[in-house]
């Protein structure tokens, strides 16, 4: 495949119903908010999500392209080959630091060979850099839409865990690389053969607890597979915790409290663990225990994350609103899991949160779109054709997390017509587009975005605040129609 930029893709008109709304209605204001943009699949969807949404606002993104060519230019490799400087991210997460919130796309990270046949050098995932440099706190995963009994919002750490669930196999010359503050030490895996991650971390952790410094890597695993492990953070976790509780208690505060506060982890595997939660448990009783009673709020249950996994699909909290709190790893399955039980796997959008502090004096809320860049069906949408009719891609993700920030700049800036034009187009995308098992009603993706346009903008006529806008006879024939003060807010 030959890399094609996406301000160069051939999209021809945007796949929108018919409306007179972009030349009739008098649009609404929005922040300069900062955004990262993506490509393929989730770079032609933010810009049809622009194309439904500028109908009815007058778009002012501050947009930073973070497609791979992009990242590609501004990155500096060492003579080892690693990250010295990462141009794009960091001027991304300054203009963040600035205005408090934003917008991130999904984002291309090509292997090697694809890095190699598109002329790159290979650009990292942004994600560590972004999260590093922004010091995100938090990643909060609630369900896009909740169509099932089940409520959960999952708040996990935003940094590596300590192990994976997945197997070790080692082949020829595997071996572990203890990096300390002596000479190199080398384990030799290559007798092994197959071990769990778990039981290997025990191993290198024993090691690491005897050196605060060590960094342990793990190379030569399947190809270029890589894991790195590192002691816990207790820092990073104190942070994390009080973001999580912080959350919820604001949570509680807008009249929306949590019926269950769970901190899950593996606990009896790994010391790591073990103490992921003791750390959670001390911010919690130190800081927020006495917040937490006076509110009305439950005291954190502890269960592992295996048995919480297997509740989440079962009746245990049908019904509740429930706040988990976890790992890095366990909060990304358990995410994975929550959205399987709503609208499938990738559905949902992430926020990172990065507290107030004297890098962000307004602290960070970054809505960040989790669905992939869905590189192949991009290939297909730009095919055209049979081909593009073909794509099913479900743009909720892309929806989801835009209307998250949108909705937050109209808080912060007190703009009442554009929180109305998110809860609109929330409502008619949601409400009506997708079905109780969570899949498209419509047959493909283009029809699925007509479909949401038009829908949109027979809200936007009924509705008594945003109708006022519509400029012509329309408008005074709703202006007569609107209820007085203190009635319907609904025709």
């Amino acid at each position: 495949m030959v890399y094609v930029h996406p301000d160069n893709y051939n999209l021809g008109p945007a796949p929108l119903s018919e409306s007179s709304m972009e030349a009739s209605f008098q649009k609404v204001s929005m922040s300069h908010i900062p955004y990262a943009r993506g490509e393929f699949m989730t770079g032609i969807a933010a810009k049809h999500t622009d194309a439904v949404l500028g109908r009815y606002i007058d778009l002012n993104w501050d947009n930073h392209d973070f497609s791979a060519a992009a990242r590609d230019v501004g990155l500096t490799l060492d003579a080892n080959g690693k990250t010295q400087e990462d141009k794009v991210t960091s001027n991304f997460v300054k203009a963040l630091s600035v205005a408090g919130y934003g917008l991130k796309d999904s984002t291309v990270t090509p292997e090697k060979d694809q890095a190699e046949a598109w002329g790159f050098k290979k650009p990292p995932s942004p994600n560590g850099v972004l999260r590093s440099e922004g010091q995100f706190a938090v990643i909060e995963r609630p369900s896009i839409k909740q169509r099932s009994a089940h409520q959960y919002t999952i708040y996990r750490l935003p940094d590596g865990n300590m192990y994976s669930e997945t197997s070790l196999e080692t082949k020829g010359s595997a071996h572990v690389i203890i990096v300390a503050a002596n000479p190199d030490t080398i384990i030799d895996l290559s007798n092994l053969g197959h071990v769990s991650f778990r039981h290997l971390s025990e191993l290198l952790l024993q090691h690491a607890a005897t050196n605060p410094q060590t960094k342990v890597a793990v190379s030569k695993l399947k190809g270029d597979t890589t894991l790195s492990i590192q002691p816990l953070d207790h820092e990073r976790v104190w942070q994390y915790a009080r973001a999580t509780f912080e959350s919820v208690f604001v949570a509680a505060q807008a009249g929306e409290p949590f019926d269950v506060v769970i901190l899950t982890s593996k606990y009896t595997i790994a010391k790591a663990d073990a103490k992921f939660i003791d750390l959670c448990r001390d911010v919690y009783q130190t800081e927020f225990q006495a917040k937490f009673v006076e509110s009305g709020l439950p005291e954190p249950k502890t269960i592992l994350s295996d048995a919480m996994a297997a509740k989440m699909p079962a009746k245990a909290f049908a019904g509740k609103k429930v706040a988990i709190a976890a790992n890095a790893y366990d909060g990304d399955w358990m995410s994975d899991l929550d959205n399987g039980l709503n609208y499938g796997p990738g559905f949902g959008a992430s926020i990172l949160i990065a507290p107030v502090s004297e890098k962000n004096p307004k602290g960070i809320y970054l809505p960040e779109i989790t669905a992939g860049t869905a590189t192949d069906l991009g290939e297909e949408y730009l095919q055209g054709g049979q081909a593009r009719d073909n794509v099913k891609f479900n743009p909720a993700a892309m929806i989801d997390a835009k209307l998250k920030v949108l909705g937050r700049d109209a808080s912060v800036t007190t703009n009442v017509e554009l929180g109305r034009i998110v809860d609109l187009a929330r409502e008619s995308f949601f409400d009506h587009m997708i079905n109780d098992e969570g899949e498209l009603v419509h047959r493909n993706y283009d029809e699925t975005m007509k479909a949401w346009s038009a829908k949109l903008d027979a809200l936007v006529v009924e509705d008594p605040l945003l109708s006022l806008r519509i400029r012509g006879e329309l408008n005074v024939e709703v202006a007569l129609a609107a209820p007085a003060p203190g009635g319907d807010t609904r025709r």
